[in-house]
């Protein structure tokens, strides 16, 4: 299939699509502030909408903008100069000085260490730690960071995206594979439903995602307190209706939640590990989550030699309609306990094959199967599949 070329301003128009639709239809769920952003930057000229667009879909919140080459953009120099007058974008404003070396290639660094005095050799890591050992004004002159720009104002087109794609994961890049026809579905008409409530719901997802953001890098004392403040929301959280699943900030709290448990069941506290797992069984909004919750409970109760004690906790989740690995999960769990049957035995039974087999004396698939038969076109054949797998 032959891909139709984009045009040159795909981004800027995509940006502009998700800004307009924001300004028109989801006004109220703004703050003052973040509205004030978006008008702000809907009454920029064309080429200093698209150089914000350049920099807040690129990687990185730092930009060497001298590194640009965007032809489409009319007088670049001249878009970047009104984006700094009107403070969307600042020059390299202060911040952890390892951060301030991102935007720079290992042997530009190396460089700047030479000009130091300083031979720095090896990998980037240890280059940069070389360099943040000496003087970080002199380091900053010595690389030179006339072209380094960071955008502001993220927070709120960060939350257009969210109101738009109806999720903060979706990627700003998401248009493109509609702008070049590869769509999963027709077109056809979808009613808009707000899937905030109100500001205090999109405030609660923003929350969450910060937390859930914040302890995929924490030390385990961070972690702790992360998980303490993801159990208060789900507790004093109402459940969201189905179809604002999507943007319940449960989902990404428990997940919070189930790691902070596993951190406080290998400090040795157990009885709060035990809390923790519980309240993810009783108030989970994935169903998986539970399953691994009650893993956690299974085995805290099995140390103890309690086993029955986790028997009510399985009950309740195994009246959900759960995938086939969480129900497994939880029934060997059970199982281990000295509480039901092996979940596994059903799947240790050889596949029954119907048809006639040739006896080569090979071993393994080809002993079941014959000479030149795969196990992919043997199944095919026992139901009647048509050759594709």
């Amino acid at each position: 299939m032959e891909l139709p070329d984009l045009p040159p301003d795909y981004y800027w128009t995509n940006l502009q699509r998700v800004v307009g639709w924001v300004r028109s239809e989801r006004r109220g769920l703004l703050h003052p502030e973040e509205l004030g952003a978006l008008d702000g930057w809907w009454g920029l000229p064309q080429p200093a909408q698209m150089a914000y667009g350049r920099f807040i879909q690129r990687v990185g919140a730092r930009q060497r903008t001298a590194k640009w080459v965007y032809p489409e953009i009319e007088d670049l120099p001249g878009a970047l100069s009104l984006l700094l007058a009107r403070e969307f974008i600042l020059s390299d404003p202060p911040g952890p000085m390892a951060e301030r070396l991102e935007p720079y290639t290992v042997g530009e660094l190396r460089a700047a260490g030479a000009a130091l005095g300083i031979k720095v050799s090896g990998r980037r890591a240890q280059v940069v730690d070389a360099l943040l050992a000496l003087e970080h004004e002199r380091v900053l002159e010595a690389i030179g960071t006339d072209d380094i720009m960071v955008a502001r104002h993220l927070d709120a087109f960060e939350i257009a995206k969210i109101l738009f794609f109806g999720t903060r994961w979706q990627s700003w890049h998401s248009f493109i594979v509609t702008d070049l026809g590869l769509r999963n579905f027709a077109d056809y008409p979808v009613a808009r439903t707000p899937l905030f409530e109100d500001r205090a719901a999109l405030d609660a997802y923003l929350r969450a995602g910060r937390r859930h953001d914040q302890a995929q890098e924490a030390l385990p004392k961070q972690l702790l307190a992360l998980g303490a403040e993801a159990s208060a929301e789900i507790r004093g959280r109402a459940p969201n209706p189905p179809h604002r699943r999507h943007v319940d900030p449960t989902l990404e709290d428990e997940r919070v939640l189930l790691a902070a448990a596993r951190e406080r069941e290998r400090g040795g506290d157990l009885e709060g590990a035990l809390a923790d797992y519980e309240l993810l069984v009783e108030r989970h909004a994935d169903p998986r989550v539970g399953a691994r919750a009650f893993d956690r409970i299974g085995m805290v109760h099995a140390r103890a030699r309690r086993s029955e004690a986790a028997q009510p906790f399985a009950e309740s989740l195994l009246a959900l309609e759960l995938d086939v690995v969480s129900r497994c999960m939880i029934q060997r769990r059970l199982y281990q306990g000295g509480l039901g049957p092996d979940p596994r035995a059903d799947l240790r039974a050889p596949p029954v094959v119907s048809f006639e087999l040739e006896q080569t004396g090979h071993k393994g698939t080809k002993a079941l199967y014959g000479e030149g038969l795969t196990v992919e076109q043997a199944v095919l054949a026992e139901m009647g599949g048509d050759g594709v797998w």
